[in-house]
């Protein structure tokens, strides 16, 4: 949603991109008269950046960039750490290092290759609570360099209150921008500053924004989601029966298709082991659950962690969750709806992303494994 909303409201976007640079106490920088390039799960190597900003000098023909933020953004999850990298110019890894490191330490040295000048390149971390403290540890420790900075939620959703009590917006930028305040401050704001007694801007801007689109949204996402049923029926993955869950304006925000892997001789199986995809919250997702609880939870989880790799090498987008994120998913493929935005055929694309998650899953063993362990012979 952050990303649609810097791409289609430009005067919005001007507003964010100031503070954003006097955060990094960038001055003198013609933030208006820059041609930006914004993009989401861009390659970082072998690994995927959250949101990814360049700007360049709208004369310059060579389009050498005199801007770049590389934006990784937290909801619930803590920062993960994976393999060490270091990169090229051309952003390939050229040494890869079994050792364990934050995803800001490889994001760093990515941004050390990259051809911008050292005072106009910047990471930050766009979070519910502030991650400055733990920023600031990995800087102290030689780490990260100190081009990393941190805002949470609530910051941003209070400059774009802001731009919206000054009435600084144009008529065709308010709808999106009080669509994405409500959404921030309903979901995305630091606990410690959450009230329940008072009514404020965020639910006003939900209710205005429920009221003229809330039922057609939700007609086109559960549009978009149903051929997902047909998609499971081809996939060639057994499962015991399948349901398009429709809950887009609940707390879960979803709607999604999922089937049941694990046969219990029942009409409704048990909830222990299933297969989901569709769309949860702003991505499109494909994913495995295992109950928590079941007994063949630590069973599925190391199965499902000894073919990372080999998912991985066909899609690096996969990931295992970690604990905080989710106790019940034990893998997943995501990827920002932004992305349909751009695509003629929306269907298509989607069917195409929940296409290639399903056969990831079954070309590389995953679901025969899993399947094995929840009905051995």
């Amino acid at each position: 949603m952050l990303c649609s909303v810097l791409l289609n409201c430009p005067t919005l976007r001007h507003h964010i991109f100031q503070q954003w640079a006097a955060l990094c106490d960038w001055k003198v920088l013609p933030l208006d008269k820059l041609v930006y390039e914004i993009e989401t799960e861009q390659a970082v190597g072998g690994k995927r950046d959250d949101l990814r900003i360049v700007g360049y000098r709208s004369e310059d023909e060579s389009q050498t960039p005199v801007l770049l933020w590389t934006i990784e953004i937290k909801v619930q999850a803590g920062i993960h750490h994976s393999s060490h990298e270091s990169y090229d110019e051309e952003d390939e890894p050229v040494e890869v290092i079994t050792e364990s490191v934050t995803q800001l330490e490889n994001y760093d040295r990515w941004l050390e290759a990259q051809n911008v000048t050292a005072d106009r390149k910047a990471g930050l971390v766009l979070a519910m609570p502030s991650y400055t403290q733990k920023v600031n540890e990995l800087i102290e420790a030689g780490k990260l360099k100190p081009r990393w900075h941190c805002l949470r939620w609530t910051d941003l959703g209070g400059w774009i209150e802001q731009q919206l009590a000054d009435k600084s917006l144009p008529a065709e930028e308010q709808l999106l921008a009080e669509h994405l305040l409500g959404f921030v401050l309903k979901y995305l704001q630091d606990p410690s500053e959450m009230t329940e007694h008072r009514i404020d801007i965020e639910d006003l801007a939900l209710i205005r924004a429920y009221a003229q689109q809330g039922n057609a949204c939700a007609k086109r996402i559960h549009n978009l989601v149903s051929p997902v049923l047909q998609i499971f029926d081809e996939s060639g993955i057994t499962l015991f029966k399948q349901t398009h869950q429709k809950a887009l304006f609940r707390p879960s925000v979803r709607s999604v298709v999922y089937g049941y892997l694990k046969e219990n001789g029942k009409s409704k199986p048990a909830a222990e082991l299933i297969l989901w995809a569709g769309i949860h919250q702003d991505q499109a997702k494909v994913w495995i659950e295992v109950q928590p609880s079941a007994s063949i939870s630590t069973q599925v989880r190391a199965v499902v962690s000894d073919h990372l790799e080999a998912l991985q090498s066909r899609n690096p987008a996969w990931q295992i969750p970690a604990p905080e994120e989710s106790t019940w998913r034990v893998v997943h493929l995501c990827k920002p709806l932004a992305w349909l935005l751009v695509e003629d055929d929306q269907p298509g694309a989607l069917a195409e992303f929940v296409r290639g998650g399903l056969e990831d899953l079954t070309v590389t063993g995953v679901v025969d494994a899993i399947q094995a362990i929840a009905s051995p012979e």
